[in-house]
């Protein structure tokens, strides 16, 4: 699966069990008691899925100079020679 999919399942998966969890919390009798405890759990589970897909993946390593861009103008130019 890639990344963005997984960052859209996750903020979807945010939206529907807040929701869930704002709906139960209007009438906590019987059984939305425990769906609004299931949906605040579910909560979490994504919020932390969500926080872990947007850590930066650390570098191995700085490019090499030969794996610079060959095409690129040289930054020192010959200076001019005083007669």
């Amino acid at each position: 699966m890639q990344h963005d999919s997984k960052q859209e399942i996750a903020k979807i998966g945010m939206v529907t069990s807040l929701g869930l969890t704002v709906a139960t919390s209007l009438k906590m009798k019987g059984i939305n008691k425990k769906i609004h405890f299931g949906a605040g759990m579910a909560f979490c589970g994504f919020a932390l899925w969500h926080h872990y897909l947007y850590q930066i993946q650390p570098c191995s390593a700085p490019p090499k100079q030969k794996d610079i861009k060959k095409d690129q103008p040289e930054a020192k130019q010959a200076a001019p020679e005083k007669s």
